[in-house]
């Protein structure tokens, strides 16, 4: 199983987009961030990493770059 952590502001994306991926068995999306410093925040609590971050590079407080 791939794991994939999606961090964008727009919800309506990450969903859109979490939809799409999950439609192939072998890939779930595990963590969802709507800004660079929240997916860092939720990265640092957990133990299960995800192989694969889709980052938008221009997202408020901290961007994907």
């Amino acid at each position: 199983m791939i794991t994939l952590a999606l961090a964008d502001d727009h919800e309506i994306t990450r969903k859109g987009i979490k939809t799409i991926i999950e439609s192939n068995k072998g890939i779930k999306v595990i963590m969802e961030a709507s800004h660079g410093k929240d997916l860092l925040d939720q990265l640092g609590k957990t133990n299960s990493l995800p192989h694969i971050v889709i980052l938008d590079v221009t997202m408020p407080i901290m961007s994907g770059y």
